[in-house]
């Protein structure tokens, strides 16, 4: 008679979650194949969504086991989450644009604080995603670099949008502790003629991280709204009113504020900014 070894509860659970790893891996593998996300196009749209995700947002993987049956369940999540309806929207548009997926379970949920967050459990567009910034770190992809002017412009809007914000002085100023993320969009400023001053701000306690930080002069905020501007509200009145405040003697000033920035449609190269004289 074979000799049977007796293994307790606890080792037969992990040799169930080996075996459930390696059919999840299958099934991960058989989405791949399916695809049609593999090769993500920086447009306009997805430009916008990385941005977002890389600011405010993040991918996550996350594990649910069922001891009783012992079985996992992966869950591959997108997140983003905002106190401004507007970005939400912005970003959940943006985001079917880009993944018109059937199934794409998009759920959006407000806090009693009026923070709302959208989630989106997808396996094909995770790892479509997950690719591109080399998940789990935030990588901005090389392929903004290559991307087209537009692309461009809605990639540092997303971002500015989240992590950028507008004193009272006018000032414009972007902090992040990822300082990959930070020279980045220094860069692309600085390919559409913007004049970033970057510096440092460190922490005033050891257990706080490093903000890696710009701000634009205020001879750049009339270039700034009409080119880029902001979704975000707030940020868009504030400097808007700026703009009228110190550009108050010149009538021709107001109408020029009346038009929004650029649309996503417009070729930004036809534009002709002239900053006025203060």
């Amino acid at each position: 008679m074979p000799r049977v070894e007796e293994i307790s509860r606890e080792e037969a659970f992990e040799e169930c979650l080996i075996e459930e790893a390696q059919d999840r891996k299958r099934e991960v593998l058989t989405y791949l194949k399916k695809s049609t996300y593999s090769e993500l196009r920086f447009n306009k749209y997805a430009s916008n969504i990385i941005g977002h995700i890389l600011g405010d947002g993040c991918i996550c993987l996350s594990k649910s086991i069922d001891r009783k049956r012992c079985k996992v369940s992966l869950n591959y999540i997108i997140t983003y989450g905002n106190s401004r309806r507007e970005l939400i929207d912005d970003f959940i548009t943006n985001f079917k644009k880009t993944f018109k997926y059937e199934n794409l379970n998009l759920m959006l949920r407000e806090d009693k604080k009026n923070f709302y967050t959208v989630t989106i459990s997808n396996i094909i567009i995770f790892f479509s995603l997950a690719t591109v910034i080399s998940y789990p770190n935030k990588i901005v992809p090389k392929g903004i670099f290559n991307s087209s002017r537009i692309a461009k412009i809605s990639f540092i809007r997303a971002l500015m949008d989240d992590e950028a914000w507008v004193d009272k002085g006018g000032t414009i100023t972007f902090a992040n502790t990822n300082i990959s993320i930070t020279t980045t969009i220094i860069n692309l400023l600085k390919e559409f003629g913007f004049k970033p001053i970057y510096y440092k701000q460190f922490p005033k306690l050891p257990i706080h991280k490093i903000y890696y930080c710009f701000r634009l002069p205020v001879s750049d905020n009339f270039k700034y709204y009409k080119l880029i501007g902001f979704i975000h509200k707030k940020k868009k009145a504030r400097l808007k009113n700026w703009l009228a405040r110190r550009y108050s003697r010149l009538g021709s000033l107001v109408e020029i504020l009346k038009e929004d920035t650029v649309s996503y449609g417009e070729d930004t190269r036809k534009l002709n900014i002239v900053v006025p004289n203060s």
